[in-house]
């Protein structure tokens, strides 16, 4: 189990005007996700608002991460934001329950 911790920033307006579906979607999706690959660590999530008016989410988890390398093309940098692609992880570490759970989360 990870630790969760919210850290609240700047103060920003009472009201904000947000689609909250879809931010709640976003940041569920953004939270399972370093959830999944943080056994044991820590996940946070640090909300706060930007000088130029601005909200900003940030979650940040102690897993693995992206193996950065030297010649970009050679780590996982680039895959970042594709749709669907999955970094091939030992297959001890992977709960299918979890990720079939998650992609039927983000296609309703």
């Amino acid at each position: 189990d990870a630790n969760a911790n919210v850290f609240l920033g700047n103060p920003g307006p009472a009201l904000v005007m947000v689609d909250p579906n879809l931010l709640k979607r976003v940041l569920d999706h953004l939270i399972a996700n370093a959830a999944d690959l943080t056994e044991g660590g820590t996940i946070a999530l640090r909300i706060g608002y930007s000088t130029d008016r601005r909200l900003t989410f940030v979650v940040s988890d102690t897993g693995p991460g992206l193996e950065m390398a030297t010649d970009a093309a050679d780590g996982d940098l680039p895959t970042v934001f594709q749709r669907y692609h999955q970094e091939v992880i030992p297959q001890e570490t992977v709960d299918l329950e979890a990720v079939v759970t998650l992609r039927e989360k983000i296609e309703q």
